[in-house]
């Protein structure tokens, strides 16, 4: 894909770069783990923080592929996890609801 100038990008994170270069601004995240999230980079969720009960409201609104439940779970989960949740967030986007089923379960 062209990014611009004729400039070839690979994935998002070649983008951010790009853009950085063009307006000279610098990208500041608090965490590497943030910048994960917001280039999409697979990660895993770590539910460990996150109180049983939940996990399986998690695992079974996966299951059930509630997408909306799972966006209003993501919510509940922030309370234990920023990092979790935006994780749930982004994989309940992108219809990936065997790798929240796992990822709960593992927890």
């Amino acid at each position: 894909e062209r990014c611009g100038n004729g400039i070839v990008c690979d994935d998002e994170a070649d983008l951010f770069g790009v853009i950085s270069k063009l307006m000279d601004i610098d990208y500041d995240y608090d965490d590497a783990e943030t910048m994960r999230v917001l280039t999409g980079e697979r990660v895993a969720i770590d539910f460990s923080n996150v109180p049983a009960e939940l996990r399986a409201e998690v695992r079974i609104a996966a299951k059930q592929a509630r997408r909306q439940q799972l966006f209003a779970l993501a919510d509940r989960v922030a309370a234990y996890s920023d990092m979790a949740a935006a994780n749930l967030s982004e994989w309940t986007s992108q219809f990936n609801y065997d790798a929240i089923i796992a990822a709960a379960s593992e927890s």
